[in-house]
């Protein structure tokens, strides 16, 4: 199998439907005048002709081979037999160059479009390469087209979701986005920016290990699934990293602060490429006279160091709610509002239980 495949945006739906149709037409025209010459041989002809002769007279008499006569024909089997010559003729020859449309032009269409879409992409510049074209992929592609008005190519390793880039209509490359030769086609020496979309993260920091390589300043945003993985994409090259944790958790803090009522702390689960990804909510009281009270925000290191995102803050004397950040000031009393993997907030609520104790 090649390591990549180039299309261009696909033909219509509508004409590949007509062809289809064209050709199962003809299919149904020589079985109906086949069905027709066996019934009419063997009425016409009487006894005499068994369902066998009446068959091989209607295909010999269809195909024009030339064969002799099963039996001696009547007058009235002659003209049937010109009428069954004339039709079927016909219905061999709109059914052969049907099927000759299919396989012939099919194909030039094909190594024609192969053929300009590669002598496009020799010319393409200052395009995005978006490599993943699952659920975060395709609204990627979508806004930055619309956006931009930059060309989108996409990269996948799934045929599937080559052929659906196609007809959304961006130039899709079917192969892995780690290897060098796919983002040489991609153009990636002459691209604006390449946006990783793929799962899992090994995958992802393959390419952008290898983008990186390849085209030192491009500019390379990547998404990542585990928090633990947001630091190695960035050592990897990528110029930025968008971590699913964090928008889970910037998304319940401005459900949060948008809403008057008192926040549920428990499980949750965010959708992400591949499958459901769990996120808890926690909160952890500051102990009065404790180590944190009355600390900003910054100089407290936990904050830093959790894994777990401290995502705001609920002010002991009231029900008020402030956003996190680092020149807030803890006072006895307050609470912190973590949201992570469980196992992250758990380590982070044990982490300030011991700093407190």
């Amino acid at each position: 199998m090649p390591a990549f495949v180039v299309s261009a945006p696909s033909e219509s739906r509508r004409l590949i439907r007509r062809r289809r149709w064209n050709l199962a037409r003809g299919i149904m025209a020589l079985l109906t005048v086949m069905a027709i010459g066996v019934v009419g041989f063997k009425v016409i002809e009487g006894d005499d002709w068994t369902w066998m002769d009446a068959a091989y007279m209607s295909v010999i008499t269809m195909s024009t081979v030339g064969f002799e006569e099963v039996r001696p024909l009547s007058e009235l089997g002659r003209v049937f037999s010109i009428v069954i010559i004339i039709t079927g003729v016909g219905a061999f020859a709109y059914t052969f160059a049907t099927l000759g449309e299919q396989l012939i032009s099919g194909q030039l269409v094909s190594n024609l479009r192969q053929r300009g879409t590669e002598a496009m992409m020799r010319r393409l510049r200052g395009h995005h390469i978006v490599v993943g074209y699952g659920d975060t992929g395709t609204i990627v592609a979508a806004e930055l087209n619309g956006l931009s008005g930059a060309r989108v190519v996409v990269i996948d390793n799934n045929g599937e979701a080559v052929r659906n880039a196609s007809e959304d209509g961006y130039i899709g490359i079917h192969g892995d986005g780690g290897q060098d030769e796919v983002l040489m086609k991609a153009g990636i020496e002459r691209a604006r920016s390449l946006i990783c979309t793929v799962s899992p993260d090994s995958a992802a920091l393959m390419t952008v290990l290898t983008a990186h390589v390849m085209a030192p300043d491009l500019e390379i945003v990547a998404k990542a699934t585990l928090p633990e993985s947001e630091s190695k994409l960035l050592r990897a090259g990528a110029s930025n990293v968008v971590s699913m944790h964090h928008i889970a958790a910037r998304s319940i803090v401005e459900e949060i602060l948008d809403s008057d009522a008192p926040m549920e702390v428990g499980n949750a689960a965010i959708e992400v490429e591949g499958g459901r990804l769990a996120v808890i909510t926690e909160e952890v009281v500051v102990e009065r006279g404790g180590k944190y009270d009355g600390k900003a925000v910054g100089e407290c290191g936990f904050v830093t160091a959790s894994k777990a995102d401290v995502v705001a803050v609920r002010r002991g004397d009231s029900e008020g709610i402030i956003d996190m950040t680092d020149d807030v000031v803890l006072r006895g009393g307050d609470a912190l509002i973590l949201v992570g993997a469980p196992a992250h907030v758990e380590e982070a609520v044990g982490v300030l239980a011991r700093d407190q104790g």
